[in-house]
């Protein structure tokens, strides 16, 4: 449910680089990389729309020269394509030279929307005599996600491993299936378990080791942090790329925060604006600085969240929780509770540890059932698959550190969600920045509120979260194409 990656968007540019990735290192696999003489690129419906604007094309070069979301180093990315741009040569995974360019070998096809899903892309292999030795259609469902439609080597399909889906019987069974939240909740009924513990123990087929689990998860969690640090360290007169020149507003945010707080609390954030890291430092006199209360709540949950998706936007290191144009929900609630919480920190951070384990995996158990059960993908229900999971997400997991029973958990899940639904997805010049940075802020207090919510009453709610995940999706089905990450009805930037 969290992949780690690079902006501006999960459906538009993690998943096509992750898809062109796949595709030649198939070619790789299958023998035919040798006889490579060109590569052509189909992007339909979202992906042609808003493509340029979330960097698909860019993404897809990223890709095709051996590049992974999780692994490139963002800040190498303008010199590798400005290589590519001025040579026309793209070496694929950096052995074959071909002929390319950015502009003729990827198509946008705006009108045409494949029947499968409306984030397509279709790659193509010819060999020197204009043979096709390969073609694959593949669709960015959402989060980072890819499924291939089948690889077809000179006419034959070509089953891959990785193209196998997740209920595939080759696949490791987990101990509590679950594909509902009444499922959910019976698994923890039964057995006893917390949400968290559940999703802990269907993990561990998968990564056999307890430390590998608590580390991955911990790890997903410092890029996280980083990200809120980048965000708020960022110059205030930054801009953010592309043609809204949208001004950064995370680091202002923060400095009127810290003139509006105590001396101490002043202070003790000076090493951080100076551009130290040392996150202890940052939040050293937090707790005794600024006086506790909604407004203060309100304020640095959504300065949190705008870091983490001005990072997001500028193409920085992120991660998608559930996608990245929300990724800046979680990481925001999570860090606010980190650090405003009414718990008690313990001297070696293994309470800190465990209660950033237990909001991880109760998060992405609700994301789960989003992810199928409805759709991550704003090109197929809207923003309330984006902004709606995630906060669904957010609130789940701030309920399970508030100490709050399975049912209670999944009460604050489908508070926060029945509050997004119908959101639309029309990003202003097809840019992951307006309404999207602001709404990161939105979605986070509204975690904050469901998960409240939640803990005042016993779980019992008169709407269950399997019927707003089913409404959600209805929705989106019943919601108009053009409201559906095309920017087709957006205002105009002249506007």
């Amino acid at each position: 449910m969290y992949s780690i990656g690079i902006g501006p968007s999960s459906s538009h540019t993690l998943g096509p680089m992750r898809a062109a990735n796949k595709f030649v290192t198939k070619l790789e696999a299958n023998g035919v990389l040798g006889a490579l003489h060109s590569i052509f690129v189909h992007l339909y419906g979202s992906l042609a729309l808003t493509g340029e604007g979330h960097g698909t094309p860019k993404a897809i070069a990223m890709g095709l020269i051996g590049k992974d979301p999780e692994s490139i180093d963002p800040t190498t990315i303008p010199k590798l394509l400005k290589s590519i741009e001025e040579c026309s040569v793209l070496h694929v995974l950096e052995k074959v030279q071909l002929s390319f360019s950015m502009q003729e070998n990827i198509n946008f096809h705006k009108k045409i929307f494949l029947a499968k899903h409306s984030n397509g892309l279709a790659f193509m292999a010819f060999g020197a005599d204009g043979s096709l030795l390969a073609k694959e259609t593949v669709f960015s469902i959402g989060g980072g996600f890819v499924i291939s439609d089948g690889f077809q080597l000179r006419g034959k399909v070509i089953v891959d491993a990785s193209d196998k889906p997740s209920n595939s019987k080759d696949r490791p069974q987990v101990p509590y299936p679950f594909f509902s939240g009444e499922e959910l909740l019976t698994w923890c009924n039964d057995h006893r378990k917390t949400v968290s513990e559940i999703a802990f123990e269907n993990e561990r087929p998968f990564i056999s080791s307890t430390d590998k689990i608590i580390q991955k998860t911990l790890h997903i969690w410092r890029v996280m942090e980083a990200s809120i640090i980048a965000g708020l360290s960022r110059d205030v007169n930054s801009i953010l790329p592309g043609v809204l020149k949208v001004k950064r507003r995370a680091p202002s945010l923060l400095l009127q925060q810290v003139n509006d707080s105590a001396d101490a609390f002043s202070l003790a954030l000076t090493p951080f604006l100076e551009r130290d890291k040392n996150l202890n430092q940052i939040f050293a006199g937090v707790h005794n600085g600024p006086p506790t209360g909604m407004v203060r709540d309100i304020d640095w949950i959504s300065t949190f969240a705008i870091a983490v998706n001005e990072e997001n936007a500028d193409g920085g290191r992120i991660v998608t929780a559930p996608t990245n144009g929300a990724s800046g929900v979680i990481p925001a609630t999570l860090k606010y509770w980190l650090e405003f919480g009414q718990h008690t920190k313990s001297s070696n951070n293994s309470g800190e540890e465990e209660m950033i384990c237990t909001f991880l995996w109760t998060a992405s158990a609700i994301g789960f059932l989003f992810k199928h059960g409805a759709s991550l993908s704003a090109a197929e229900v809207g923003c309330q698959g984006e902004i709606g999971v995630a906060s669904s997400m957010a609130a789940a997991g701030l309920a399970a550190v508030l100490g709050g029973t399975p049912k209670q958990v999944l009460n604050a899940a489908e508070i926060a969600m029945e509050h997004h639904l119908g959101m639309t997805c029309d990003p202003i010049a097809g840019l992951v920045q307006i309404p999207c940075i602001e709404r990161n802020a939105m979605g986070a207090v509204k975690a904050l509120t469901a998960a409240q919510l939640a803990l005042k009453r016993d779980g019992n709610q008169k709407i269950s979260l399997d019927q707003v995940i089913k409404t959600m999706k209805q929705t989106g089905l019943d919601m108009k194409a053009v409201y559906k990450e095309t920017s087709l009805v957006s205002p105009s930037p002249k506007l």
